[in-house]
């Protein structure tokens, strides 16, 4: 029961901690917004550093970590960038319409917030229709599922190649008997 309540304790402490973190890097990315792409490459080399940083792989955790790494990328990278955002142009564009993102920006004080509208138009650049965001943080977060999955595999790679690599220089090594 004890060791229940520990793990129970973890969690719960782990919840908060990764709140906060998103509360401070959603900050953070409001500022960056202006560089297209940006969002997108920060978002995902974090998810490398923390799973390279607390050991994660597909036996230890990294189902778990990359459903949480697609929910908070979701949110945090709406807009996407041109890579990222190519399927949907694919999926939305007939021959008579083109899939656009509309960026709104408001200041409010010293603050910037911006508004995404993700819609279709003609060729007079004028608004047909618009697309459900509940559409567009599906697909974002099937996306960041499959980026994830890729970074958790490669970074799985990468540590077993750098363990491997660090055993066969501690085998040369000589050993210092004095000591």
């Amino acid at each position: 029961m004890k060791k229940r309540l520990e793990l129970l304790s973890f969690t719960i402490a782990v919840v908060f901690v990764l709140f906060g973190l998103f509360s401070y890097l959603l900050l953070l990315l409001n500022h960056v917004s202006l560089l297209p792409g940006l969002r997108s490459l920060i978002v995902s080399a974090l998810f490398v550093l923390v799973v390279l940083r607390i050991k994660v792989d597909w036996k230890h955790s990294g189902i778990w970590m990359l459903g949480l790494f697609a929910f908070l990328a979701m949110f945090l990278d709406v807009a996407g960038n041109e890579l990222f955002n190519k399927p949907l142009e694919w999926f939305f564009n007939d021959g008579q319409h083109q899939f656009q993102i509309i960026r709104d920006m408001y200041t409010y004080g010293s603050a910037m917030n911006f508004n995404y509208q993700f819609a279709l138009v003609n060729n007079q650049s004028s608004v047909i229709d618009t697309v459900s965001l509940v559409w567009i943080f599906l697909f974002r977060f099937i996306q960041y599922l499959l980026i994830g999955a890729g970074l958790l595999t490669l970074t799985g790679g990468v540590r077993k190649i750098w363990r491997q690599y660090r055993l066969k220089v501690e085998k040369s090594l000589p050993i210092n008997e004095s000591l």
